[in-house]
């Protein structure tokens, strides 16, 4: 196997385990009780999609949407009035 494909191995793996916090972050930011670990995990979610991107070559649509749905989830996580909702229910937010 290749040094290539061995890293692709191993940033499928990062997104497997990001993928995880990234139930486990939806899930707590829907109880009100932390919007924090969710924004951390798409921002590494983010990350690793750009690099397996970057590292495989192959651009496309779906590949595409692994980068711009966490940043958006980013975005409305960030904006004022989840931040609000997100103190006004004792939870953590950046």
């Amino acid at each position: 196997m290749s040094g290539v494909g061995m890293f692709l191995i191993v940033i499928t793996i990062g997104l497997i385990v990001v993928a995880a916090l990234l139930i486990a972050g939806g899930v707590t930011a829907i109880n009100g009780k932390n919007g924090q670990i969710l924004v951390i995990a798409c921002a590494l979610y983010a990350v690793l999609a750009i690099v397996g991107l970057i590292v495989s070559g192959a651009f496309g649509v779906s590949y595409l949407l692994g980068v711009v749905v966490p940043v958006l989830i980013v975005v409305f996580m960030l904006n004022s009035g989840s931040r609000t909702w997100f103190r006004s229910v004792g939870g953590k937010t950046f």
